[in-house]
């Protein structure tokens, strides 16, 4: 069984048809992984996909943009 992380879902960008892609920011400092899941709110999701932070665009070292499924 997978831990589940507590996290705060900053914004939703958009609702797919693979899921939904959104910012998140993590209450611990480990890089997201594919599988993880988080709690958020009452909902359980699971990390599809993580997006590589862009270099040059200042973003918190615990804030991720990842693909989700809400389970």
């Amino acid at each position: 069984m997978t831990p589940v992380r507590s996290a705060n879902i900053l914004k939703i960008h958009s609702y797919k048809s693979f899921g939904i892609l959104a910012t998140i920011r993590f209450k611990d400092s480990l890089t997201p992984q594919i599988g993880d899941r988080l709690h958020e709110e009452g909902n359980i999701y699971q990390i599809t996909g993580v997006v590589t932070p862009d270099p040059v665009q200042e973003q918190p070292k615990d804030t991720w943009d990842c693909r989700l499924v809400k389970m």
